[in-house]
């Protein structure tokens, strides 16, 4: 299944961080700092989800090898919680500047 629907959110995710890039961007250049910081929490984002679903294509993989219990799962939810917060501190920070 996540062969199949991973298409979806990595299409939204390239179109976000699209959105995303041109809105920061056009931020004012009177405090640097937080353009610098939206960048780098939107790369951190565009670096771990994408590995949500690699660790999932490994969790299946050796699931079908019949070998469960691995540490993966926990790889895979870090990752996942560390790409959605950083969205969500990109998000934060963009509306901070544009006192939102």
């Amino acid at each position: 299944m996540i062969v199949l629907f991973a298409p979806f959110p990595l299409g939204g995710l390239l179109m976000m961080g699209y959105f995303l890039r041109q809105v920061i961007a056009q931020m004012p250049t009177n405090q640097d700092w937080q353009r610098q910081w939206a960048y780098f929490t939107l790369f951190l984002a565009f670096f771990c989800l994408p590995g949500v679903f690699v660790f999932e294509l490994f969790e299946w993989y050796l699931d079908s090898l019949n070998q469960s219990g691995s540490i993966l799962s926990c790889f895979e939810e870090a990752f996942e919680v560390i790409g959605m917060y950083s969205l969500f501190f990109c998000a934060m920070l963009i509306a901070r500047r544009y006192q939102l």
